[in-house]
């Protein structure tokens, strides 16, 4: 079975996939070599075996992720002469349960794949050991982050064989690889808060609370400098010189 297909597979569903923008958020593609033990349903005349295997996860929301799995492994026959290939190809959904900035990412998994368990030349063909199959999994695991690009993940999964009603097990061991990029637009800095942003703000001082126009600044009917909520006179006339009041100087006090 050709090892590209899971990971042409995976690049394909990451293509047509269309995040929002409408916030920043961190996207992660995960290169999952591992190395596992599987334990096949006493009907399929197979040993438990050494299983190796590649997936190819897009985590594409903090706690959402889709992985493209190509497993294989070679396994000897419980009850005759010989051995059997198995290969199969998955694709799984996963939730976790912290986002990618944590440490530990516990999560649970479930999905669905073609399995095909060939055989040997000296090996007799016996009911259940020479066929291809459509099985589905449900799985549980963690990850665990050590780096911002490397993590180590242990699985368990459990594999339904629904030709045959077969029920096969594996534990697994993985590093990981992660390819992270930054989408969304992130918001422009805005300083006071008052949503204008710094660069189109030119009063970027204004109080907290504060009510302001498109420029930044709180209204000032008159012009005078001094804001409408502070403006004890608010039609002095055009250029008038106006005390801290918004009120014209009154040098005699009268």
């Amino acid at each position: 079975m050709n090892i590209m297909r899971p990971i042409a597979l995976a690049a394909l569903t990451a293509s047509l996939a269309t995040p929002a923008l409408a916030e920043q958020r961190q996207e992660t593609i995960y290169l999952n070599p591992f190395a596992g033990f599987q334990y096949f349903d006493d009907k399929r005349d197979l040993s438990e075996t050494g299983t190796f295997g590649v997936g190819v996860e897009y985590r594409f929301r903090p706690h959402w992720a889709i992985e493209a799995v190509y497993s294989r492994a070679d396994a000897d026959r419980k009850y005759a002469e010989g051995s059997s290939d198995f290969d199969e190809i998955r694709l799984d959904g996963t939730y976790y349960f912290a986002g990618q900035d944590q440490a530990w990412n516990p999560y649970v998994s479930l999905g669905a794949g073609h399995a095909d368990f060939g055989e040997d030349a000296a090996a007799p063909r016996t009911s259940g050991s020479n066929h291809e199959e459509t099985r589905v999994n449900v799985g549980t695991g963690i990850r665990y982050n050590i780096s911002d690009s490397v993590s180590l993940r242990g699985d368990l999964r459990e594999f339904h064989g629904i030709d045959e009603s077969t029920f096969d097990t594996m534990v697994s061991l993985g590093i990981s690889f992660a390819f992270n990029r930054t989408v969304g637009e992130a918001p422009p800095a805005d300083s006071d808060n008052d949503g204008v942003p710094d660069t189109n703000d030119k009063c970027p001082g204004t109080r907290a609370g504060a009510v302001v126009d498109s420029s930044g600044c709180e209204p000032d009917a008159d012009r005078d400098g001094v804001a409408d909520v502070r403006d004890d006179c608010p039609n002095t006339p055009a250029g008038a010189e106006v005390d801290a009041r918004g009120c014209e100087l009154d040098s005699d006090n009268d």
